[in-house]
């Protein structure tokens, strides 16, 4: 069962990524956030991806492409966990082009990576908007240390608007992050 991450009404992108995580192996995962999950989603997985979808993760295992499809319900999410958004800040480095951070901790990669852009788009693009992250494509599974030296280089900007991120651990390129600028 899914739970809310802090205050929010929707799932989290990190949530669904670390649910995949835990329970499918892949060797490359290309995930697209289409529309927001308000609800327990229904999940099929199928050789083909449902464009009816809220969220459609591409999941590659060995050489075989897969597709978890996730898709609103009417089952309500009753539960929250608590998140405190400014814990990490004072662990981030950012400056016009990345963000960047080198410390031990459990908290996973993904949560941090996702934490880091957000951060990022805030201080350095506007503030005032909600961005969201709409696409993660990663080249292969993040293997989870408490070691985190990651960056985040922004590659792409499109009228303020839209974003495309490379996404660095250990100074190796795992993928790539995309944002965009929302509407709740």
């Amino acid at each position: 069962m899914f739970l809310f991450k802090g205050n929010r009404s929707y799932l989290h992108s990190t949530d669904i990524i670390n649910f995949i995580e835990k329970n499918y192996k892949y060797n490359q995962i290309d995930i697209k956030f289409y529309k927001l999950l308000r609800s327990q989603p229904k999940i099929t997985l199928s050789k083909k991806n449902n464009t009816k979808a809220n969220i459609i993760a591409e999941i590659g295992i060995k050489k075989l492409k897969k597709y978890l499809n996730f898709f609103e319900t009417n089952q309500k999410i009753k539960n929250s966990y608590s998140y405190d958004e400014n814990l990490l800040k004072n662990y981030f480095k950012i400056n016009n082009q990345e963000v960047k951070c080198n410390f031990l901790t459990t908290i996973k990669h993904i949560d941090l990576i996702v934490s880091m852009s957000k951060e990022w788009h805030i201080k350095k693009i506007n503030k005032k908007k909600i961005w969201m992250v709409v696409r993660i494509n990663l080249k292969k599974m993040i293997i989870d240390s408490k070691h985190k030296n990651i960056c985040v280089r922004i590659s792409k900007i499109t009228n303020k608007k839209y974003t495309v991120s490379d996404i660095y651990i250990n100074e190796k390129h795992h993928g790539k992050i995309y944002y965009s600028v929302i509407t709740l």
